[in-house]
């Protein structure tokens, strides 16, 4: 992961408020609270002799000497222990952090445009379009993705080619960029091309990991039962057949992805056709923290492509990964 995005996710983090939930209480504050003085979690110091500086973000233990070449981010997962990357990946979720680029595109973005009063998470944000193709729109308004937030700003050739370019903003001409919350915040967003003409029908900002999110989080966080699919498309297909509904960005999930899923009581994996074997390898991860998991085979194409019936008749069927029913579906459908 790029050092950078750590550090200024460690940069962002109330280290006062960590130390007092994850390491223990407080024993004493110094120099109006830069330093901390806790009792050391790595030794049988019962004293306090463990200093942290929040400013600084090392620490030290007088008795133990533990926090010599420990790095901040170290000490967390030890403290915790968690993996050294688990706790990364943490650290930068929990700040949902993604870069000033990302954030100075997103802000000029957000703060423009009509439909103001529609839901966040229900927004498609179409990026700078000069010579928008007749009938693109289609495409999503087929999708009852119909309310757009259009950025006025970058639109109809209201900044130069000269400028966008300056600004790092040309790249996403002529797509619709949907975007992901966590917690509230944009994190990351998809970019999809409206001329049929691109190479890369999908972009992602530059920098961001995908794995690090579910799409359409903050839309099934509190629900116990949930589908996973592939893409956000999909995402929003299976929702309209009335079901709670994530998508992982690709074919498989990452660690931190199974780590945010185990939260769910019950989970259908999803994916398309040609990843009916990644579907049952994601499942059996998912299973292996706890989900109860199904899961659901297409016979063609991807969710995207089936009607609401038919999507309610896949998920209705969905078996779990070691049944001979899921063999049978699987040997039906290859």
């Amino acid at each position: 992961m790029d050092g950078s995005r750590i550090q200024n996710a460690l940069d962002r983090l109330d280290v006062r408020d960590y130390v007092s939930t994850h390491v223990g209480s407080i024993q004493a504050e110094i120099d109006n609270g830069e330093e901390l003085r806790v009792i050391c979690p790595f030794c049988d110091d019962h004293k306090g002799k463990m200093y942290i500086n929040t400013v600084k973000r090392t620490v030290f233990c007088q008795k133990c000497r533990y926090g010599v070449g420990v790095g901040f981010v170290r000490f967390m997962s030890e403290a915790e222990g968690i993996p050294k990357h688990q706790m990364m990946m943490r650290l930068v979720q929990s700040s949902a952090y993604i870069g000033a680029d990302v954030n100075s595109l997103l802000d000029s973005v957000m703060s423009t445009g009509e439909d103001a009063d529609a839901p966040e998470d229900d927004l498609i944000l179409k990026a700078h379009s000069i010579d928008l193709p007749d009938g693109s729109m289609q495409l999503f308004r087929g999708r009852n993705l119909h309310r757009l937030r259009a950025a006025e700003r970058y639109l109809r050739g209201r900044l130069s080619e000269e400028q966008c370019t300056r600004d790092r903003f040309y790249v996403w001409r002529n797509r619709v960029l949907i975007p992901t919350h966590f917690a509230g915040e944009i994190v990351t967003w998809v970019a999809r091309d409206l001329t049929g003409k691109s190479n890369r029908k999908y972009m992602t900002p530059t920098g961001v990991s995908q794995g690090l999110w579910i799409f359409g989080w903050d839309r099934i966080r509190n629900n116990d039962d949930v589908v996973i699919v592939e893409g956000c498309f999909d995402a929003y297909a299976v929702e309209r057949a009335g079901y709670a509904c994530g998508a992982s960005f690709g074919k498989h999930l990452t660690d931190v992805q199974c780590d945010l899923l185990s939260r769910f009581g019950r989970i259908t994996v999803l994916y398309d056709q040609d990843a009916i074997a990644s579907s049952r390898e994601s499942a059996l991860r998912l299973e292996r923290r706890g989900v109860d998991v199904r899961v659901g085979i297409l016979r063609h194409g991807d969710p995207d492509s089936y009607t609401k019936d038919d999507l309610r008749s896949v998920i209705e069927s969905a078996a779990s990964p070691h049944s001979s029913e899921f063999i049978r579906q699987y040997l039906e459908a290859v």
